[in-house]
């Protein structure tokens, strides 16, 4: 009579035996095998000692005695830890076996040594340059949707056009070695931008981007056609006297607006006055300072007033509006607004300001992958991305009376 043929016990990579229970799970300290008795091998007790020569009962703490328990190597563990199985095309059975046996022990890997070995932490931090207008809450959202997938955790500060707060940090990311930094800049701070280069910390400006910067990657969006449409839909609508308020900041799709304002009001035979015009030094703080300077510079005593305004930006043109009504002016009667973000306000009932949508949350996103790709691959060479503008949004801040439903050259106007 042939007798049954045992099972051999599987081996860990040492060579060590591994004793697995009646279902295929590896069994707990203390828990009885196939024989009855309690299962305990030399490798499990190995990576179950705690270091002082004790054992702890049901946990372990460190990737590489999991994966000698398993037969795996610590990077397939630490792999399936991190939940990037699918990047590296683990078997579902392997990522299985890894998740079932971390249970089992109660094991979590330790971010802090994943860190240190990795020079790097999970943090991807985002620096505008305020919270107002809800510019920030969108681009954040649209970054979280990617930043969450591969265990990246994104935090948000502002730095309120302080170089010094820029300054500051700037500094705290790099301490805290940050996985990645996306900033919005205001003023130029090449020699900060660099400190973060200098330690190979990815870096991805957001929105704007200024000349010299060229090696730095960026995501922002077609401003200047933004403002080609909403100083196109100025004139289509009558207005021959169209002026302009902004902040006269050096970054490039800045100054593109400005210049689209400029083309159009010369391809249409129309006069670019400078008394209609104020650009802001780019230090001024708030746009209600900067309002408290531009309406006595336009609407001096004496001299003729636009019959329209295009502002830089809706958080420019939303106080413009309360402002030109306090001169006992009309809006639009007398003086149309139009401006470029549609902010959830912008529509809001006492302002609907015409303007064309800034496209925040897909350069939250866009940025995000960015910020991915380039953490992936540490030598890529930088990585500049346009997003097309949005929709022109026609509302009552540019047109006669108010009207529903109207559509101007295509574009459907809400009131």
């Amino acid at each position: 009579m042939d007798r049954p043929q045992r099972k051999k016990p599987a081996k860990s990579r040492s060579g060590a035996a591994i004793m697995t229970s009646a279902d295929g799970r590896i069994p707990s300290r203390g828990e009885s095998g196939p024989t009855g008795k309690s299962v305990e091998t030399a490798v499990q007790k190995r990576a179950l000692s705690n270091g002082s020569g004790r054992v702890s009962r049901n946990s372990i703490s460190a990737a590489k005695d999991l994966a000698r328990i398993l037969g795996l190597s610590r990077s397939t563990v630490s792999v399936v830890m991190r939940g990037e199985s699918a990047k590296f095309k683990l078997a579902p059975r392997t990522v299985a076996r890894v998740l079932a046996a971390a249970r089992q022990y109660n094991y979590t890997p330790n971010a802090s040594a994943q860190n240190l070995r990795r020079r790097r932490s999970n943090t991807v931090t985002l620096i505008v340059s305020n919270f107002r207008f809800d510019w920030t809450e969108e681009l954040f959202a649209g970054a979280v949707e990617i930043l969450h997938h591969h265990n990246l955790t994104p935090i948000v500060t502002a730095h309120s056009s302080n170089p010094l707060r820029q300054e500051t940090e700037i500094m705290a990311a790099i301490r805290r070695r940050d996985a990645a930094v996306l900033y919005q800049p205001l003023i130029e701070q090449h020699a900060l931008y660099q400190r973060l280069l200098d330690v190979n910390i990815p870096l991805i400006l957001v929105g704007d981007y200024s000349a010299g910067t060229e090696h730095i990657s960026h995501v922002i969006w077609d401003a200047d056609a933004a403002a080609h449409l909403a100083v196109r839909h100025l004139i289509a609508m009558g207005r021959t006297r169209i002026g302009y308020v902004g902040v006269n900041l050096p970054l490039e799709m800045h100054q593109k607006r400005f210049w689209a304002y400029q083309r159009e009001l010369k391809a249409a035979g129309l006069t670019s006055n400078p008394q209609w015009i104020y650009r802001a030094d780019p230090h001024i703080s708030t746009h209600e300072e900067l309002l408290t300077q531009a309406i006595p510079h336009i609407f001096a005593p004496g001299r003729t007033p636009p019959d329209a305004i295009f502002a830089m930006n809706d958080g420019i043109a939303i106080p413009l509006i309360t402002e030109i009504e306090r001169l006992g002016l009309h809006v639009p009667e007398d003086v149309a607004v139009a401006g470029i973000g549609d902010m959830p306000m912008s529509g809001a009932w006492g302002i609907n300001l015409t303007t064309v949508r800034e496209p925040v949350r897909a350069m939250g996103l866009e940025a995000a992958r960015v910020v991915v790709s380039l953490i992936d691959d540490p030598g890529k060479a930088p990585i500049h991305r346009l997003l097309p503008t949005g929709d022109l949004i026609v509302r009552r801040s540019t047109m006669a009376a108010p009207q529903t439903g109207k559509r101007l050259n295509g574009v459907a106007g809400r009131v």
